[in-house]
């Protein structure tokens, strides 16, 4: 029989929080509350690692179990809560950070496809229940596998001791291989056994994670190492830099921009928030892994787009008015007027002047006018009856969308100015310096004010827009183009351009998004979301300023398209006629050396004299 054996901890599954310190951290805030000062949050994991340290020292030469550690335990200075109820808190916390390595799950594979039998050793003070609980929830463990915890044999495999043990359990050993990262439980001590063994790597943080280390002084919890250890989890696969650069780039700024949302919308005592489609999609599905964290908060997903938002605001049919809504900013008059519900195959006007020019000769135009006028009154009706139906209407409500210049909040609030209704308050995770004022579209905040991003490392976070819309936010989703009735209720209608080719890179999105923030209310890191977005955002600076090259090849044939009407990449040659929407990256996509010279100028730079 060939056996192969692995280690548990950092090689079999890893922790969100990294460290078991941030574990008793994480236990301290589960029995004292979030809102507990840091003083006791500190003072409880001091208690928890002196009991271990007594436990251990009262032990000798024998093993120690967590029961040993409870037994001399002692939070009464602190709390009521009894040691045997922190105990049970304790066991669930330690097995529900542990997630699985997915290198080591197919070696496990592996090994079982060549007939080998599987067994889990580990030295460790938690019981063997609570281990294997976190290898069944993954599939892991199969019926005929085995596990040997020395906290319930009493013997490690620092020692040696364990593995003796372990080849007790099996009469037929032909050969026998381990993995573990320890380089004495797991190697020295092995080899001297004379098994087989292989050093696993410890998992590292990604590109930017690990090349611009960051560290938080004065809070129990360890922000930074469970940020890390987040990381590490969802980018341990290096050959999916898609999904790296997703995990790396986009979901922690984009989870902790909706916990940011969510706080200030309690506060402003809003009872009920509105995504926009499309765009804001991901950010509703991060929300409502958040919601039971705001009971008293609605979480809405609404149908609507800038064509069936702009053509209901607009008062007087004139192109002033257009423009003073939304400028033309280098669309063709087909893509402009689509902006505005308008088809403009069904007016008359000469097709070989400039925009500008074709746009003056629609707006003079009589029966253009009165055309514009009856799409705008068909269209202002069911959109109100949609807004109706949703509580739109409604008071202390809010909009969320992603990215802007405001205009659809501005084309909202006149809508309800005309109904009489209050202004509508928005979230916006990126404003652009050229955004409507609060005169012109109402109150707002933003997760990125583009004002700001003028000063290294933040200047060319601004170059990314295209990529939070189009990349980051990905949905299979078609456009809202209208509205029709049926029966009782008002249905929304949507174009009929084709999106499956999306769907591969929007699920991962998605996937990503959602296990980051199940990751992040797990390891409390919503307890300073501050932290997290100001490094978020600092690598997501970093990224813009010099893209990982394996991240641009990932995005190598990606295209962009205005809703279809028009189509260009995002990655091109920067010397050619195809230079790509996207400068920085088409420049990175020139070879893996453009990196470290982006690296050598920037430094320069910085240190001219």
């Amino acid at each position: 029989m060939k056996l192969v054996s692995f280690d548990i901890f950092d090689t079999t599954l890893l922790r969100s929080c990294d460290t078991e310190d941030n574990v008793f951290a994480i236990l301290a805030y589960s029995v004292l509350g979030d809102d507990a000062p840091v003083s006791l949050i500190t003072e409880f994991v001091r208690l928890r690692k002196e009991a271990q340290h007594k436990a251990k020292k009262m032990m000798g030469n024998k093993e120690m179990t967590t029961d040993d550690i409870y037994s001399v335990a002692d939070f009464s200075s602190i709390t009521d809560v009894s040691s045997e109820t922190i105990l049970l808190k304790e066991y669930k916390i330690q097995s529900a950070v542990l997630y699985p390595r997915k290198s080591t799950l197919k070696l496990i594979k592996q090994h079982r496809e060549k007939g080998a039998s599987i067994c889990f050793i580990s030295d460790m003070h938690l019981p063997a229940h609570v281990i294997k609980d976190a290898l069944d929830k993954y599939g892991i463990f199969q019926a005929e596998d085995k596990l040997f915890v020395s906290s319930e044999i009493g013997k490690t495999k620092a020692s040696g001791e364990l593995f003796d043990y372990v080849r007790s359990e099996y009469t037929d050993i032909e050969s026998w291989e381990h993995y573990g990262d320890n380089p004495i439980s797991d190697f020295k001590s092995p080899k001297m056994k004379g098994i087989k063994v292989h050093l696993v790597s410890l998992a590292n943080a990604p590109y930017y994670t690990d090349k611009y280390q960051y560290y938080q002084y004065g809070h129990p919890i360890g922000w930074y190492q469970s940020f890390q250890g987040i990381q590490k989890i969802l980018c341990e696969d290096r050959k999916d830099a898609y999904s790296n650069m997703i995990s790396e780039i986009s979901a922690p700024l984009f989870v902790s921009y909706v916990y940011e949302l969510l706080e200030d919308a309690m506060k402003r005592n809003i009872k009920r928030l509105y995504f926009f489609s499309r765009d804001g999609y991901v950010l509703y599905k991060i929300a409502q892994r958040f919601s039971e964290m705001f009971p008293n908060l609605e979480l809405h997903y609404l149908y609507v787009s800038r064509r069936t938002l702009y053509l209901p605001s607009i008062e007087v049919i004139s192109l002033d008015a257009f423009l003073k809504l939304k400028t033309v900013k280098g669309l063709s008059t087909e893509e402009y007027l689509d902006q505005f519900h308008i088809d403009a195959t069904s007016l008359s006007y000469s097709k070989d002047l400039s925009v500008m020019q074709e746009l003056q000769q629609i707006f003079s135009e009589r029966d253009n006018v009165e055309f514009i006028k009856k799409e705008k009154q068909q269209l202002t009706d069911s959109l109100l009856a949609y807004f109706r139906q949703e509580g739109v209407l409604d008071d202390n409500v809010a909009m969320v969308d992603m990215t802007g210049s405001r205009s659809s909040q501005e084309a909202i609030n006149r809508i309800f100015k005309q109904c009489g209704l209050k202004d509508i308050f928005a979230y916006y995770f990126l404003v652009s310096q050229d955004r409507k004022s609060i005169r012109e579209a109402g109150n707002y905040h933003s997760c990125i004010y583009a004002d700001y991003l003028c000063q290294s490392p933040y200047r060319c976070l601004g170059d990314l827009v295209l990529l939070f819309e189009d990349v980051f936010s990905l949905t299979t989703q078609n456009r809202t183009i209208g509205y029709r009735r049926d029966k009782e209720k008002t249905i929304p209608i949507f174009d009929d351009i084709d999106q499956s080719w999306k769907k591969n890179m929007a699920d991962k999105n998605l996937q990503i998004y959602l296990s980051y923030a199940s990751m992040y209310i797990q390891t409390k890191l919503y307890l300073n979301n501050s932290f997290v977005k100001q490094y978020a955002l600092f690598a997501a600076s970093k990224f813009a300023e010099n893209p990982y090259y394996k991240y641009v090849a990932a995005l190598k044939e990606l295209s962009l398209s205005e809703n279809g009407k028009s189509e260009h990449s995002l990655i091109g040659n920067p010397f050619s006629k195809n230079k790509g929407a996207w400068f920085r990256g088409s420049l990175v996509s020139l070879g893996f050396y453009m990196n470290p010279l982006i690296d050598t100028i920037v430094y320069l730079k910085k240190h001219r004299r």
